[in-house]
């Protein structure tokens, strides 16, 4: 179980990814190893309303679902806020829980969107060691 303030969340824009794509990343903040959902818990909101979309994961997963970052380490997972390109609500805000099968709602995060985007049908993939990889799982 990932204890509260045990991980600190962030969202940014990578460059050179497509203009709907955000990183999630989740940094181990303790001094031992915790285990995190194959992906993170994702909504969304506009203006502080929340718009009732969440991000689904890839289908066909099986197994333990844990993630292992290591005392001090990070894990990346990238969320694609319209895959579709089709028109939908703009979000302002992205809505985290880190590890939604350990973490009560309580524990999630509401972070600014530097950049707002339209929001149809968002995917979120897998956490990885790095943003490429985990964008490879959308």
């Amino acid at each position: 179980m990932t204890a509260p303030g045990s991980v600190t969340v962030k969202v940014s824009s990578p460059q050179g990814a497509p203009a709907g794509v955000r990183v999630i990343t989740v940094t181990n903040n303790v001094s031992t190893s915790c285990g995190l959902d194959y992906h993170p818990a994702i909504g969304f909101s506009a203006k502080g309303a929340a718009l009732g979309i969440q991000a689904t994961a890839p289908e066909g997963l099986g197994g333990a679902p844990a993630y292992p970052v290591r005392a001090g380490a990070t894990a990346y997972a990238a969320v694609n806020l319209n895959p579709s390109g089709g028109n939908g609500p703009v979000a302002d805000e992205i809505n985290i829980l880190a590890d939604g099968s350990h973490m009560p709602n309580a524990d999630g995060v509401s972070l600014p969107l530097a950049k707002p985007g339209s929001v149809v049908k968002p995917k979120v993939g897998l956490y990885r060691t790095t943003a490429d990889d985990s964008l490879k799982t959308l």
